[in-house]
């Protein structure tokens, strides 16, 4: 049988991780593969498995559907070129190889590295990938990006593109510094006029590292981002949370909100030249031309990627509930609205906004002298008490009843019965003075 990432997903909560079975490069087709590790889901939510996006590289070819064996709008940063050559599938893996090169070229391109793009892109959700490190001065890298700038043809203050690093390692660096340590980022790629032309500004970066104590390139590991809402990343290895990046600039509140699609890379960087000179010994920056050749320590092995969305779980009776799809299935007063502000959502891009005499509200068939259980994440944008969440019954008597308490987003409960209704309405309620944000609703069975 075919594994299927989504029913041998590992959960693991935010705070604490889980341990898998390590694999060699060598994996055969037809053998169990390495559970995902799952963050573990708001209430009434699942992870996804978005199939374009993901592969189990079991073929003997790069998929065509998904993937391209170089990047469109970058040839490497040299010395390194990206060579389609050095692209390849094989056993279970895929495997992007170093080489050396001796090409024409206007720019200063001595060795061949790899790349693999995706042909899909994606808003939100998880991404990992288990991989080993090559064990050359080349890097192995497993990263999110922007296909185009957003706002293209807007004023050029606003033009920007977004990456999220999810590894970066050096596995033949002669320090742990790059050899043993994860290093994720995120980078916001303003625009700026200058000489009245709009050109690429300083980068915004904002980053976590993790070290491993150990190579890299020694064994596969799976390195994961959930990328969470405009302005926040979680990034883990192999289940542990290593570390979350806060992503609030003031040149844009929601920074990150645009897709990207993924890429693999074996690059180089002009940093290692004068990195290297700080190291004690007789060390080159880059590879030399038998290392770049060397099939024992020149390729990078990706025995996965696998890309999930959150979604709705099917017993969740609640239509939208989510905030994601607009208006759909919810009656509005009062100025409440479905915001994609900065920090109003607690998953994704949007969330239910609600002040004063402002309420949203849904009604649902139930069955009749059942219990059931309604849950969502609230806050307060300030200190004193906020909103409330209700269920009412036919006549639109309240029945059961949650206050918004907190400034930041905490799980709500309400766990009610029934008794003769057939139907009941949930409600979002508003409050004086103050406004409060609502997501994640689920309305399930018990």
């Amino acid at each position: 049988m075919k594994f299927n990432p989504v029913f041998a997903a590992v959960c693991l909560s935010v705070l604490s991780g889980c341990s898998a079975t390590q694999l060699t490069e060598t994996k055969q087709t037809d053998s169990p593969a390495v559970a995902s590790f799952l963050p573990k889901a708001p209430i009434g939510y699942q992870w996804q498995l978005i199939e374009n996006m993901s592969d189990e590289f079991n073929g003997d070819s790069l998929n065509q559907d998904k993937w391209l064996n170089y990047i469109p709008t970058w040839r490497g940063r040299p010395p390194a070129k990206f060579l389609k050559e050095n692209v390849t599938v094989n056993n279970g893996n895929l495997e992007l190889k170093t080489s050396t090169y001796s090409g024409e070229d206007k720019e200063d391109f001595t060795m061949g590295g790899a790349a693999v793009s995706g042909k899909y892109g994606q808003t939100f959700g998880y991404f990992e990938s288990r991989v080993k490190a090559s064990k050359t001065k080349l890097s192995t890298t497993f990263w999110l990006h922007s296909d185009k700038a957003e706002n293209p043809k807007g004023d050029c203050e606003n033009r920007h593109s977004i990456e999220i690093d999810i590894l970066e390692a050096i596995g033949g660096w002669p320090q742990a510094w790059w050899a043993n340590m994860m290093h994720s980022n995120t980078h916001y790629k303003p625009s700026a006029l200058k000489d009245g032309k709009c050109r690429g500004a300083d980068y915004l970066s904002k980053g976590v590292k993790y070290d491993t104590k150990r190579k890299l390139s020694d064994d596969f590991n799976t390195y994961a981002a959930w990328w969470v809402t405009p302005n926040q990343v979680h990034y883990y290895y192999n289940g542990i949370l290593t570390g979350t990046v806060n992503l609030t600039h003031e040149k844009d509140p929601v920074a990150f909100n645009g897709d990207m699609s993924l890429r693999m890379v074996a690059e180089t960087y002009t940093w290692q030249q004068k990195l290297i000179k700080n190291i004690p010994g007789n060390h080159l920056p880059y590879p030399t031309a038998a290392e770049l050749n060397d099939a024992s320590i020149n390729t990078a092995y990706y025995d996965h990627v696998r890309s999930y969305q959150l979604v709705p779980m099917a017993d969740n009776l609640l239509v939208n509930p989510d905030f994601e799809d607009a208006n759909l299935a919810w009656q509005f007063a009062s100025g409440a609205t479905i915001s994609a502000a900065a920090k109003h959502s607690y998953t994704q891009g949007k969330g239910l906004r609600v002040q004063g005499k402002a309420t949203a509200q849904q009604t649902v068939k139930v069955n009749t002298n059942s219990h059931y259980r309604l849950t969502g994440y609230s806050r307060n944008q300030e200190v004193n008490a906020g909103g409330k969440i209700v269920v009412k019954d036919q006549q639109q008597n309240i029945i059961a009843t949650s206050l918004i308490n907190t400034t930041e987003f905490k799980l709500s409960r309400i766990e009610f019965n029934t008794a003769n209704n057939s139907q009941i309405t949930v409600e979002i309620q508003g409050s004086r003075g103050n406004v409060s944000l609502v997501d994640n609703l689920a309305l399930i069975k018990m």
